[in-house]
């Protein structure tokens, strides 16, 4: 069982080729050449008039660029590249760190780790460049490291710290958290661990304290309007493009109730095939569990998985949010494997099957990277527009949002 078979060496001497090829490609189909409009929204949000929800990040840029829509511009195009590029950094960094140190365990790690760049993860991340999606998701990452590290307290402060930027965050990262006080050895016995327990129920406080002291007053949203306005009559707009998502991330945009609005959108197969990522990590994940028939373990780690798609009932900016699902349940899957390390080689053909599946993401996944922006385009759209139609106009030449 320890030794290492032919074709995990082979996949293993491969990887570097592979993670490069993946990463490249998904720049190409998915990195945004323009920031998504609404993105600028994110920054008008700021402490200037009090606490508001996700405004640290809106007046650190706010701090270094001034209030000059041109000049916050330039530095969210900046900043957007070095998050993006981050997050693939951080992503490699704690993949290295958690992974089998070797043998046939470490194939099925470098498995996950393909199906996870193969898939809409790293398609939607570039497509909404802009956001704070990469950022939040770098420390959600860090947290996750720390917390599996058994540094609990370095966990909490991270993800304090993505809250304040976006709150999201938590429904990728908090899950795979519960999911592994659950699976931790002190539960087996007549306790949880205390300092984890309390600084996962330290990072829900935090995250309820935040939502609801976060809400923006009548003064902040009349801030946030006059914002806009400056903005809509400023040029750089020809690179924004259309207005009206800007005058809508100007709005009380904080949680308030739960919404079933979001239900009919589980109807639509390019929302389902979200799950496929997240279904291949439970499939490799729950394997060593179905052998010792812990039924009770199996539940909690589908709950677990399952629970960031419970966004398409929360967040009206669902199909944003919803390629990152399958993250969480890459860190579950890569966690649980590691805990059964005589139970985690597979049969060639059944990781045969999951490189078809690889395969099949990387050739025909698609994420819609002009959702917002009409005239965004990509690396690879923007060569194939170019090659194919000479005279075709590229989104920076355009100078009105209706040219």
């Amino acid at each position: 069982m320890a030794e290492t078979t032919l074709p995990a060496v082979r996949l293993q001497r491969a990887m570097p080729w592979l993670v490069a090829v993946l990463l490249i490609w998904n720049f190409l189909r998915g990195f945004a050449l323009h920031p998504d409009p609404y993105a600028l929204g994110q920054y008008f949000y700021t402490y200037e008039g009090g606490f508001l929800i996700r405004g640290l990040m809106g007046s650190l840029v706010t701090t270094v660029a001034g209030p000059e829509p041109m000049a916050m511009h330039r530095v969210i195009l900046i900043l957007s590249v070095i998050e993006y590029l981050g997050l693939i950094a951080v992503l490699l960094w704690v993949f290295g760190k958690l992974r089998h140190p070797d043998g046939p365990a470490r194939a099925t790690d470098n498995i996950l780790l393909l199906i996870l760049l193969s898939g809409p993860f790293l398609v939607g991340i570039g497509a909404t460049r802009g956001f704070h999606d990469s950022l939040i998701l770098s420390l959600g990452l860090l947290a996750w490291l720390a917390w599996v590290r058994e540094r609990p307290l370095i966990a909490l402060i991270l993800m304090a710290l993505a809250t304040l930027i976006h709150e999201q965050v938590v429904f990728f990262i908090l899950p795979a958290m519960g999911w592994w006080l659950w699976i931790h050895p002190q539960h087996r016995g007549r306790r949880l661990p205390l300092t984890p327990s309390l600084s996962l129920a330290g990072m829900c406080v935090i995250t309820l304290l935040v939502v609801h002291f976060g809400k923006a007053s009548p003064a902040q949203l009349d801030l946030i309007h006059h914002k806009v306005a400056v903005a809509l009559e400023t040029p750089y707009l020809e690179v924004w493009a259309n207005p009206q998502f800007i005058e809508i991330a100007a709005a009380n945009d904080v949680p308030r109730n739960v919404s079933l609005h979001n239900y009919a959108r589980l109807r639509f197969p390019g929302h389902l095939i979200m799950l496929s990522p997240a279904l291949a990590f439970w499939l490799l994940a729950a394997r060593p569990a179905f052998a010792q028939r812990r039924w009770a373990g199996i539940g909690v780690m589908t709950f677990a998985m399952l629970l960031p798609h419970s966004l398409y009932l929360f967040a009206e900016d669902v199909h944003r949010y919803i390629p990152y699902a399958g993250l969480t349940a890459f860190l579950i899957a890569l966690h649980s494997l590691s805990l059964a390390p005589s139970t985690v080689r597979f049969p060639f053909l059944s990781n045969a099957v999951l490189l078809v599946f690889v395969l099949a993401q990387t050739l025909f996944w698609d994420y819609d990277p002009v959702h917002y922006n009409a005239r965004n385009s990509t690396p690879l759209l923007e060569l194939i527009r170019t090659v194919g139609d000479p005279n075709w106009v590229r989104p920076s030449q355009v100078g009105t949002p209706h040219a």
